[in-house]
């Protein structure tokens, strides 16, 4: 992993997010910090031209897209055109909705509607990556969702979140090196436990219980091309988690 493949879920600062102006110095304040570039969650105004031109701008580089869930699946070739627009190759599928995960008909529907879109994709150069949660780790039979996904669906690619694995009870490492060769992109999260809540929580990189400087590793020779830091809830000042998660990541899993 290099400092250069680290970039940032926009997501995490979707409240700094949501005009142009706003945008515009969110992504100063992510070039400060280090990141080379964001994946793209929608910010609910502009196009992507327009979001382009915003982001280039800030010399900030698009790396990738988290898409509609139903774009992806019934019109892929309106995504290929917006992730044209990006410049970027790898679009995210960011999480089955309206889908009943227990059902092994609706999965294996799911399978064979995303090997379709992959394919669609892959055509005009786009690699279709699943992101996962912790749902996906669900067992239908001898084989959990994730599983029954990735092997009905070969051209699909992934996007493992090693935060969202860990909490489904999988292994970040088995994972990527299961896919390694379909692992594109990686989401590097960490994760504390809340006692009050008695739960697991998400937090900074290296404020939680992975071992990310391992799994950076594993992540690289899986073939991860970018290393993207989310944080789903920030505890105060987005900013200033992204920058601890940027400085942690930079220093202790670059290698």
């Amino acid at each position: 992993m290099k400092k250069n493949q680290i970039g940032l879920q926009l997501y995490t600062i979707r409240e700094h997010c949501k005009t142009a102006s706003d945008l515009a110095a969110s992504l100063r304040k992510v070039h400060a910090i280090g990141y080379a570039a964001i994946e793209y969650a929608n910010t609910g105004f502009g196009s992507a031209r327009e979001i382009r031109a915003i982001c280039d701008g800030e010399g900030i580089k698009i790396c990738s897209s988290h898409e509609d869930s139903r774009l992806i699946l019934g019109e892929p070739d309106k995504v290929a055109d917006r992730l044209g627009e990006f410049g970027c190759t790898i679009a995210g599928y960011p999480y089955p909705r309206d889908i009943d995960l227990s059902s092994a008909a609706a999965v294996a529907h799911l399978a064979s509607n995303l090997e379709r879109s992959a394919q669609t994709l892959k055509e005009r150069g786009i690699k279709l990556a699943y992101h996962n949660h912790g749902l996906e780790f669900y067992r239908l039979g001898k084989k959990t969702v994730l599983e029954t996904l990735f092997d009905l669906a070969p051209t699909l690619e992934a996007e493992p979140d090693v935060c969202w694995i860990q909490y489904g009870g999988g292994s970040p490492e088995l994972w990527l090196r299961r896919m390694a060769g379909r692992t594109p992109i990686v989401h590097i999260k960490d994760i504390g436990f809340d006692l009050a809540a008695n739960r697991g929580t998400p937090v900074e990189l290296g404020n939680g219980t992975l071992d990310l400087p391992g799994i950076a590793k594993v992540a690289t020779t899986a073939g991860a091309e970018w290393f993207i830091v989310e944080q789903d809830d920030c505890p105060g000042d987005a900013f200033e988690s992204i920058r601890v998660s940027y400085e942690y990541a930079a220093s202790e899993m670059v290698g």
